[in-house]
């Protein structure tokens, strides 16, 4: 199961939300629920297992009806609101993986933040993205920065309205702008090499494992057969026992 190796990688390298998932994992039949209904060509078991195991290790994450009807519509698989039509059109350019961080980040608000604040954060990646594009940013990667700030410290923010956020976005130096991108992209980066790496050990472990096993079975069957042998001084040969060869 893909899932395995991504929890137990974020188990061992996030302390921090060791009890998070230990307290969410309950939760994955509520999220594979949704996410089995979906085509695994549109939406691949890798993707699946990445998103599965990125709610799982959110805080936020309940699984409430709330957040499981976000989650379908989100991922298409029911008519999508207000709120989601205009976060798909706005993030289009976003690839598949990014589209699942965002997703992590926005599921866990719904039931949670009011539905004005939620609106106000499909209404403000636009804007935040045009913001970002003058300091100098790449379209997609003003996408890509914009949305989860918008996601990271607007929806998450309890007393940041959009106003405030409004103003710090548009405060910001390109050098700030340029520096965010970079530890972004370094961040995903790096955790695809600590899971690649982790998926390669694990494989060579069990690799391992299985011929110490079939190597096991060689030495017991030699064994077997030579209890059940002899050497015989007058023919010079290894014989069997009276009665143990058919």
């Amino acid at each position: 199961m893909l899932i395995t190796p991504r929890l137990t990688r974020m188990y061992t390298s996030l302390p921090s939300s060791r009890s998070t998932i230990l307290r969410n994992i309950n939760l994955l039949p509520s999220v594979y629920s949704a996410l089995v209904k979906m085509d695994s060509f549109a939406f691949p078991f890798n993707l699946q297992a990445q998103l599965a195991a990125n709610l799982i290790s959110e805080h936020g994450f309940t699984a409430s009806e709330p957040q499981i009807e976000a989650l379908e519509e989100g991922l298409g698989l029911q008519t999508p609101g207000e709120t989601w039509t205009t976060v798909g059109t706005e993030t289009a350019m976003l690839d598949p993986e990014e589209k699942v961080d965002l997703l992590t980040f926005i599921v866990p608000k719904f039931g949670v933040v009011s539905d004005t604040k939620m609106s106000d954060f499909a209404q403000g990646i636009k804007p935040t993205k045009e913001v970002l594009m003058e300091k100098g940013l790449l379209e997609a990667d003003a996408c890509l920065v914009g949305s989860e700030l918008l996601a990271r410290d607007f929806l998450s923010g309890e007393d940041v309205s959009k106003e405030d956020f409004g103003r710090w976005i548009t405060e910001m130096s390109k050098s700030e702008a340029t520096s965010i991108l970079h530890a972004r992209k370094s961040f995903k980066t790096k955790s695809e090499e600590e899971l690649k790496t982790f998926v390669e050990e694990r494989e060579e472990r069990l690799k391992r494992e299985v011929e110490e096993r079939e190597q096991m079975m060689k030495q017991v069957e030699k064994a077997r057969e030579e209890r059940t042998m002899y050497f015989n001084e007058q023919t010079g040969k290894m014989e069997f026992i009276d009665g143990d060869k058919e």
